[in-house]
């Protein structure tokens, strides 16, 4: 037999310095790390537009803007120990479907720099590596 250890040190702390959005198609809740929170500035004021490239459709990005169509981001209160997030399961049963994933749960690091197009600031969600598949 051969066991690779997961533990404390190789494991739990390696993202969490690091911006996430974690997707959830059971619930459709779509979360985001405090690193995520701080680096896109969200806050109960701003909303949250999601995109995808259609020519490329595995490429998917987030918008934070005031847009009054925009996903209103939810600031969690004491139940929630300060989690932000919104529900769309729409939005995550796409995400899931352009990547072929068939789990309920997964996480994504979100890019440090935005992308402009069009004069607006878009964070590409890095589909490339999921983590945390279950």
């Amino acid at each position: 037999m051969k066991l690779k250890i997961y533990n404390a040190e190789n494991s739990a702390t390696i993202l969490l310095d690091k911006p996430i959005i974690r997707m959830n198609a059971k619930t459709g809740m779509l979360s985001f790390s405090k690193q995520a929170v701080r680096l896109l500035e969200l806050s109960d004021e701003k909303g949250v537009i999601v995109a995808n490239d259609e020519e490329s459709p595995k490429d998917w990005f987030i918008r934070v803007c005031h847009d009054k169509m925009a996903y209103k981001v939810k600031c969690g209160n004491n139940d929630k120990k300060g989690m932000v997030f919104f529900s769309s399961t729409a939005i995550v049963r796409k995400v899931f479907s352009t990547l072929g994933i068939t789990k309920n749960s997964v996480g994504f690091q979100i890019s440090r720099q935005p992308v402009v197009h069009e004069g607006l600031q878009y964070w590409l969600i890095i589909t490339v590596s999921p983590f945390g598949i279950r």
